[in-house]
């Protein structure tokens, strides 16, 4: 008998400005306790994808990679290291899937730029948090064709932590089937 292939959602998850901003100088250009609640809320208990600045931005906080997540890291350089850390390297963004998630059925892109641009042509859904205020940043959110996009749901969130720096909307995106 036949084994039917596996069905892997890709989902991409990202905070930005509205005009796309997604970091500054390797990290984060804002403070935002309530945004990486619901980051950390959607992402337990699945596997999360990022590439290497993102892998050793999390490492610089935290020092190890996020908890109760399995953790890939795209890399060609650092494989031993990130090995080291408790996370798995892989080579491409697509290469090994087949083997190497085979018990995940959505998994979670999680930066940087390179990986985002990647997986826009593959990607099930996106999870954007808009951070409503003009932050000056070096790296930005690939564009996106939203005539691809069906918006699910925006909620908007007026500083739900007291400690957040600004206020955001939540969006929720579903491919549009072709």
């Amino acid at each position: 008998m036949t084994e039917k292939p596996v069905r892997l959602d890709i989902c991409i998850i990202a905070a930005m400005t509205p005009s796309g901003v997604i970091g500054r100088s390797g990290t984060l250009p804002w403070r935002m306790p309530s945004d990486l609640q619901r980051f950390r809320h959607l992402t337990l208990g699945h596997s999360v994808v990022m590439g290497y600045k993102t892998f050793a931005e999390i490492i610089a906080r935290r020092g190890a990679p996020l908890t109760e997540r399995i953790n890939y890291v795209v890399t060609n350089h650092h494989v031993d290291q990130v090995r080291q850390s408790g996370a798995t390297p892989l080579r491409t963004l697509y290469g090994g899937v087949a083997d190497t998630w085979l018990n995940a059925k959505e998994y979670y892109i999680i930066g940087g730029r390179s990986l985002y641009e990647e997986a826009l042509s593959r990607a099930d859904r996106m999870l954007l948090t808009i951070i409503e205020a003009d932050v000056v940043g070096d790296v930005y959110f690939p564009t996106i064709d939203y005539s691809q996009w069906h918006l699910v749901r925006e909620t908007e969130i007026t500083r739900f932590d007291p400690r957040d720096e600004h206020p955001s909307r939540f969006k929720e995106y579903e491919r549009i089937k072709r």
